[in-house]
């Protein structure tokens, strides 16, 4: 076995980008992550996961066993870039609802901070970047060698997947060195031989991200139109799915109907391609993003009619939902298809109810937030569920949901 120097690598951002690559990179290397967010940074340092994924709390669970903590929490981050090898930046690059594009500024104010060193770590880029985003980051800081390695791990699973990734994405500008090209794969793949590794310019790695991505949506929206036409017209949707998917060509994974695709990632990337889009021909980007926001309108019709099914019984009616979150395993509520439905229900002046165990205070949005399954469930006349747990498993008659399949 090759005795290697340890890497020094300082992962900026603490979300469930960058604290799975850290985890993960730290079995090996001298990994210390950082966040402007002083609450993570809190949890970080008494060894609990700001996020919720199994993995990442099972390596806390044992971070608080060990004596010496195997990964470093940054608290003097000039210090720990002068000492650096590679600093990794997964900071969010929220959509700019003005430009219409995914912005820069946390990566922009990393990279000053690095171009200040007196020995100038190689950047690798996790966060993801709008087209030609690279390209101009590269411009304002010639001196920095950058590097783009879009991130393709699933929220909840994110340490799981970073340990067993399907392929490698190494994105290079103009004044990369294959050494350092080299060095990156071993970073990255250490323990994998026969993972692809695709190499390719910064901005064709960042055409991977979005349209891989924006695919997925696509594909959510799809199966939520298969839904919205069997609904209509009275038919089983889950025969029609699982005879769909049973065909290899389309395969059965991504098709579980829902309320309509949100989260971090999927809302922002279609809007920025549909963007990228400004006057080349596209029709299919624009086609998902507006399916979407049909699904929401066809779903909250559904829930409409439910809820005029029971007021003809009874003169109050209490509509429970149950979860914010976006599907299983999430602890974000970031443009949940939910919340879409939430707001139509404010509107529609019905009485509503809360469940979600992830909001801390008693009221979302005027409307009150019950923390005991049990009441939540016994005071609901109908409830609203994007997924079904456990925890409904005794209401299920009472329940509206589209996860049909199981």
């Amino acid at each position: 076995m090759i005795n290697r120097k340890k890497r020094n690598i300082v992962v900026f951002g603490a979300g469930y980008v960058g604290l799975s690559v850290a985890v993960f990179l730290s079995e090996k290397n001298n990994v210390c992550i950082f966040d402007i967010d002083q609450e993570k940074i809190a949890k970080l340092l008494n060894a609990e996961s700001p996020i919720e994924d199994t993995e990442i709390q099972k390596f806390f669970e044992m971070e608080k066993t060990r004596s010496q903590k195997q990964l470093g929490i940054c608290s003097d981050i000039e210090e720990k870039l002068e000492d650096a090898d590679y600093v990794i930046i997964a900071t969010p690059t929220n959509l700019n609802h003005q430009t219409g594009h995914l912005g820069l500024d946390t990566i922009r104010q990393v990279l000053k901070d690095i171009s200040r060193c007196s020995k100038i770590p190689v950047v690798i880029i996790k966060s993801t970047l709008p087209i030609e985003g690279c390209k101009v980051l590269q411009g304002e800081f010639p001196s920095i060698s950058l590097f783009y390695v879009p991130e393709f791990s699933r929220e909840g699973s994110s340490l799981l997947d970073e340990k067993n990734p399907e392929r490698l994405i190494i994105g290079f500008s103009e004044n990369a060195n294959r050494r350092e090209i080299m060095d990156i794969s071993k970073i990255f793949l250490e323990d994998h031989k026969n993972v692809p590794v695709r190499i390719m310019n910064t901005t064709e790695a960042e055409a991977v991200k979005l349209f891989a991505n924006t695919y997925l949506a696509m594909r959510i929206a799809f199966f939520n139109e298969i839904d919205n036409f069997s609904v209509s017209l009275k038919l089983n949707s889950e025969k029609i799915i699982r005879g769909i998917c049973d065909d290899s060509r389309i395969g059965n994974y991504y098709n579980i109907p829902s309320f309509g695709y949100g989260g971090y990632c999927l809302p922002k990337d279609t809007k920025e391609l549909r963007k990228s889009f400004t006057n080349i021909p596209e029709r299919l980007i624009s086609a998902s993003i507006e399916a979407n926001e049909i699904r929401k309108k066809f779903i909250i019709n559904e829930i409409q009619k439910q809820i005029e099914k029971i007021s003809k019984k009874q003169r109050k009616v209490i509509v429970g939902v149950y979860r914010l979150t976006m599907k299983r395993g999430s602890d974000n509520f970031r443009e949940s298809a939910v919340l879409d439905i939430v707001h139509w229900l404010k509107t529609y002046k019905c009485q509503t109810i809360i469940f979600e165990p992830k909001w801390n205070k008693e009221y979302y949005e005027d409307i009150k937030v019950e923390k005991q399954i049990q009441k939540f469930k016994e005071e609901s006349d109908l409830i609203i569920a994007n997924r079904i747990t456990e925890d409904l498993s005794d209401v299920l008659e009472k329940t509206y949901t589209r996860d049909i399949i199981q």
